[in-house]
């Protein structure tokens, strides 16, 4: 069931890239919770159609499922039309898929080409899904979220060998934050005249698969020990707290927020200090 209270999205729609696990996931169950109509998409089918089954048990609404790859240019465009004929509007926008990669670092001779990669994951599509939900938003006088990194802010070694077969470097992936980092403070103020609001969440460490874009699957977890000690809590954050802080982003709680850039990283930059 619909959770009562706290926020109320009915008649919203919201489309959620990267949410077929982890903190997309999270943020659509979540939105679900409060009765929003949900575009789902990522590039895993039988993880996209478990997070489906999820939402539509809780809200009675089943969501639009997209599987596709971001990388692909004409998917991208496909994910607002999609949602635009399923429902008619569209409100919220969360920029949520993203990872590193292999061999980000300056020894590599692959590094160009995962340059490109990462930089097509990480901040084209991002830019492109903005671009192309712009005239929506503007109806709906919706909002943006766009879910980075502490390491938008200051550059961040978490280079963890006890338990992964290879080396964690995610040098391309930080300075690439950081575009994406600026295109939350840049879009805020270019589409503030159109009354779309644009933020940003910024985790630390999160207990997510995120691990296996460069080491293992349960990279978070099985090294959970050695990543509290990067915080000032002592504390590797869930899926389920960041989507609390991006949710509060797009709802009218937050409507006196745009360009924010919101750390929820158990303290990693205080650490750092």
């Amino acid at each position: 069931m619909s959770r009562p209270g706290k926020y109320n999205f009915s008649g919203k729609v919201a489309l959620i890239s990267g949410s077929s696990s982890g903190i997309g996931a999270a943020i659509a169950l979540q939105l679900a919770q409060y009765n929003a109509q949900l575009t789902i998409t990522g590039r895993d089918e039988k993880a996209l159609e478990e997070v489906a089954k999820q939402i539509e048990s809780i809200s009675g609404k089943a969501p639009l499922q997209l599987v596709g790859d971001l990388l692909d240019s004409q998917f991208v465009p496909k994910l607002v039309t999609e949602t635009i004929t399923r429902f008619g509007r569209l409100d919220y926008l969360v920029n949520n898929a993203g990872a590193p990669s292999h061999d980000e670092n300056f020894e590599s001779p692959k590094l160009m080409e995962v340059y490109d990669k990462v930089m097509a994951l990480n901040v084209r599509a991002p830019l492109q899904l903005t671009q192309l939900a712009c005239p929506f938003l503007e109806k709906s006088k919706g909002a943006i979220v766009n879910i980075s990194s502490c390491a938008s802010v200051l550059p961040v070694s978490m280079t963890i060998s006890s338990n992964t077969s290879s080396p964690v470097n995610t040098d391309l992936y930080q300075f690439q934050k950081v575009d994406a980092h600026m295109l939350t403070k840049t879009s805020a103020g270019l589409l503030a005249g159109k009354g779309i609001r644009v933020n940003s969440v910024n985790p630390g460490p999160t207990a997510t698969r995120n691990g296996r874009f460069f080491a293992t699957e349960n990279y978070f977890v099985e090294n959970e020990a050695a990543l509290k000690a990067f915080t000032a809590l002592g504390r590797v954050g869930k899926a389920e707290e960041i989507a609390n802080v991006a949710v509060f982003l797009l709802s009218d709680d937050a409507v006196n927020m745009t360009g924010s850039i919101v750390l929820a990283e158990a303290g990693v930059m205080v650490k750092m200090n």
